[in-house]
């Protein structure tokens, strides 16, 4: 980029490179930027790598030496574009000054706040181009200035002042007492409901696990509930279809199996049945929302929200799922996966502040889990998910033992092993656990409930189960 006095460049590389010298030698200067520094807050590709590799071992206590990085990225193809080992012993060689650190992070974290402005300010002309209506364009608009002004924070330039811990008491009580009368939803799983209380307005919950454990059947069944009380949900759906969803809700509702009533297979009796469970549902207050033009991109859905949520207040928000979404923003800035969900999470974070409304977020984790003995997920398993744990009050990991049993497959060695494999999944085939793995005002356990495939239904399992074990998460 040529620069001049009018349009001074949005990227220098040198600060750069002698920013992660001084925070690959000193810890102290590393204590120091990091309170303004991101990953994303740098502009070349490597250096983004570079950076976080020095703050994942500086955060776990580790060194970050030259040597210790040089093996790291022994493989990455990034880095032997540019040299490998020898560009890392350049970057350290021109280290700067500790004593300049903070200033130069500070250089960056601006930089990078330009970058994203100039990038949000390119993402709404391209809406406004598209020919939204005014209300639409005005909505938009809001959302990326809220959005903007959420980066100026996290630079650094309109923080949150530390304060006394009386004034932040007096803060607290004063919003308790706001609250007032605000009454949070429930799952409507009494099991989890003792456990984890009501999801509180302006929370973001996470339900989390790997494919097949009954995420969107968990998000289904708890929309469903809140519903019957009355209590207006909605169902941001990018992975199914609104008549898939329905048709799973009715059949849960009717205790006939979803596959039937796809199948067309459904008559005579069951299909009374099917019938008086939709006259029970029909009216019940609960949108689903499948467009994905619409609701795929988070600038596109906030707004959105927001504009439902003007006409009829929404008591819950539930998006399935979160990696399915994108940021225009950060597609356009060219940045990482990581940096886009990260993106993704803070913006749903904020929606569901600014609106004072639960939301659920269900998540994919990581395929981690299915090289290990014991496949139950923990929280470990959420990073590199951007900053989804970071940004959730609750989370919940879905786990069923009877879906890695079959998988596995019949034992065909003796009748013996068969029988009893039969029996272990007739013991499972209506058990699932859910692991409490982050509960930000409350305990963690493992919460054991039933569960139905074919009925597309999360449930109290029966009373004389053992229904939670403390400290299983």
């Amino acid at each position: 980029m040529v620069a001049d006095d009018a349009n001074p460049p949005l990227t220098d590389v040198e600060v750069e490179m002698a920013l992660l010298g001084t925070l690959m030698i000193d810890r102290a200067a590393f204590d120091e930027a990091s309170q303004h520094l991101t990953a994303e807050s740098f502009a070349d590709d490597a250096h983004k790598r570079i950076y976080a590799a020095i703050a994942d071992r500086r955060m776990d206590g580790r060194d970050a030496s030259v040597l210790l990085l040089q093996k790291q990225f022994a493989t990455d193809g990034i880095l032997r574009d540019l040299g490998g080992s020898k560009y890392l012993a350049e970057i350290v060689a021109g280290a700067a000054a500790p004593v300049d650190a903070a200033d130069y992070a500070r250089h960056l974290a601006d930089l990078a706040l330009r970058r994203t402005a100039i990038s949000r300010a390119d993402t709404l002309s391209k809406a406004m181009l598209d020919g939204v209506g005014d209300s639409w364009a005005t909505k938009i608009a809001a959302e990326h200035i809220a959005a903007l002004d959420d980066d100026i924070r996290q630079a650094g330039g309109g923080g949150r002042q530390a304060k006394p811990l009386g004034d932040a008491i007096l803060e607290a009580l004063e919003h308790a007492r706001e609250r007032e009368g605000q009454e949070g939803v429930t799952t409507g799983i009494d099991a989890l409901d003792r456990v984890i209380g009501s999801l509180a307005p302006g929370q973001v919950w996470t339900i989390a696990g790997r494919t097949g454990m009954g995420k969107s059947v968990m998000a289904q069944t708890i929309a469903r509930n809140v519903a019957r009380r009355g209590k207006r949900v909605l169902f941001v759906a990018l992975e199914m279809s609104a008549e898939d969803i329905a048709t799973r809700m009715v059949a849960g509702e009717a205790k006939i199996p979803a596959k039937d009533i796809l199948a067309g297979k459904v008559k005579g009796y069951d299909f009374g049945l099917l019938m008086q469970a939709y006259e029970r549902l029909k009216e019940l207050p609960l949108i689903l929302d499948d467009d994905v033009d619409a609701c795929t991109a988070v600038e596109t859905l906030a707004p959105r929200v927001r504009a439902r949520h003007e006409r009829e207040p929404i008591h819950l928000i539930i998006i399935d799922y979160v990696q399915l979404m994108e940021s225009m923003t950060v597609q356009q800035h060219g940045g990482s996966e990581v940096a886009e969900l990260t993106r993704i999470t803070k913006a749903l974070k904020r929606l569901a502040r600014s609106l004072n409304v639960p939301l659920i977020q269900l998540a994919q984790i990581n395929r981690g889990v299915e090289s290990r003995e014991n496949k139950r997920p923990t929280l470990a398993d959420l990073r590199g998910s951007g900053t989804i744990e970071q940004d959730s009050d609750g989370i919940l990991l879905l786990y069923r033992e009877v879906y890695y049993l079959e998988k596995a497959g019949e034992p065909r060695d003796s009748a013996v092993a068969h029988r009893e494999w039969m029996d272990k999944r007739d013991q499972l085939m209506h058990r699932a656990e859910v692991i409490v793995g982050k509960n930000r005002f409350g305990e963690g356990r493992t919460v054991y409930v039933g569960f139905d495939g074919f009925k597309s239904e999360f449930y109290d399992a029966p009373l004389d189960d053992d229904y939670s074990t403390p400290g299983a998460a």
